[in-house]
């Protein structure tokens, strides 16, 4: 099971919670494409 398998994501769903984009404000975010190039 990779990182992008079904489980992995099951498994994270009940901590997982949605976000503004507010939330980010004065934050440093990465975001890392390599998976989906």
């Amino acid at each position: 099971m990779g990182v992008g398998g079904g489980g992995f994501w099951e498994l994270l769903k009940p901590l997982a919670r949605y976000e503004d984009f507010e939330f980010l404000r004065d934050k440093k975010v990465a975001v890392d494409l390599s998976y989906w190039i």
